[in-house]
């Protein structure tokens, strides 16, 4: 009998703790969304983009820090996002930071919602600090070429067209762009191979990066 009271005892002390006041309404019990698409800042300025992704993407109360989120998503294949049950009213702030194989990323959005909204945008740039080149590949009468390898070897014995062995492994986009952040000290060799059919375009570089936080932009022609 002494433990059955002790284990209501405890049960009370609990639903206690998470007892709910009356002025500090659910965080996430409002009927507003917040749909949108992230982009990554392909060159440095928010005019030129690519989507963005498989991208984590964490929302909080603006000012509140990113020690803590209220939610957590994934952005789909073309970038797009939804975070739901949102209150009106509110200010709140979207962000991400990762790094991946194409590099470290990091961006932020405040919104102050007064309705739903299916038209945010988030554009994430090259984390501070970091070495970043962007390529865009053109053919050899300047137009854009979408789906090249792009190969970056740090030794001249092992670079070779087949990509084997390279230590990043890209692609252009339809653009003909494709960029590498959080590159290391160092000379790179790379290597760029395209084409369809019988119809096969290489083209080779030699990038050399001298200190930390340099951006690079480099016009390669493949034939």
């Amino acid at each position: 009998m002494k433990y059955i009271f002790s284990t209501i005892a405890i049960f009370a002390l609990a639903l206690a703790s998470c007892k709910k006041f009356k002025d500090a309404p659910d965080d996430l019990a409002g009927d507003l969304y917040l749909h949108g698409r992230a982009f990554l800042v392909t060159e440095g300025t928010a005019t030129d983009t690519t989507a963005a992704p498989a991208k984590t993407l964490k929302i909080n109360y603006a000012g509140a820090g990113r020690a803590d989120f209220l939610m957590s998503t994934v952005t789909d294949s073309l970038g797009y996002f939804t975070f739901d049950n949102l209150r009106k009213d509110i200010t709140y702030t979207i962000w991400s930071d990762y790094s991946d194989s194409v590099g470290a990323y990091a961006g932020a959005r405040d919104v102050k919602l007064t309705a739903s909204i299916d038209t945010a945008r988030v554009f994430l740039g090259m984390a501070p600090g970091n070495n970043a080149v962007y390529y865009t590949v053109l053919d050899n009468t300047g137009h854009p070429v979408s789906g090249v390898d792009v190969c970056f070897f740090t030794s001249p014995v092992v670079a070779n067209d087949s990509c084997m062995g390279s230590t990043y492994h890209l692609l252009t986009n339809p653009l003909g762009k494709t960029s590498k952040t959080n590159l290391p000290v160092r000379d790179y060799y790379v290597h760029f191979r395209g084409g369809f059919g019988t119809l096969q375009l290489r083209a080779r570089d030699t990038l050399v990066t001298t200190g930390t936080g340099q951006i690079y932009r480099r016009t390669v022609t493949v034939r």
